[in-house]
């Protein structure tokens, strides 16, 4: 007898078809156009939706399922630097077809400011 209620394969596989990749990436420099190491990146939006930390060459990187809002802020910290943030709107590469207002691809190149007096950590080699 053939059963017709659906394999758990099958309902697995339409489930995570619902949610779209989302990408975070960019980059985050100070004033001079060097990289800063370990900052932390991340989207907020009522809770933390993506973070990352940059790498030796100051890039980061987050790929996980889901979309949001353009109205979350990337905010950006690392020790010695202004914090920054501003909206996701100016930074979304790539809106949902279905969402107007949402964003499944956020591209920012970023330049902090240091603080006056703040001990400041170069890449090596800088």
């Amino acid at each position: 007898m053939v059963s017709r209620m659906p394999s758990l394969v099958g309902v697995l596989a339409v489930l995570a078809a619902c949610d779209p990749d989302f990408r975070f990436e960019g980059s985050v420099l100070d004033t001079t156009g060097h990289p800063i190491v370990g900052a932390e990146t991340e989207i907020q939006c009522a809770t933390t939706f993506a973070e990352a930390i940059t790498d030796s060459v100051g890039r980061f990187s987050r790929l996980r399922a889901g979309w949001c809002p353009d109205t979350c802020t990337i905010e950006v910290h690392s020790a010695g630097y202004r914090p920054w943030t501003a909206p996701v709107r100016g930074y979304c590469k790539t809106r949902p077809a279905h969402l107007r207002d949402a964003c499944v691809d956020v591209d920012a190149d970023i330049v902090m400011t240091a603080i006056p007096g703040a001990p400041v950590v170069l890449p090596s080699g800088k």
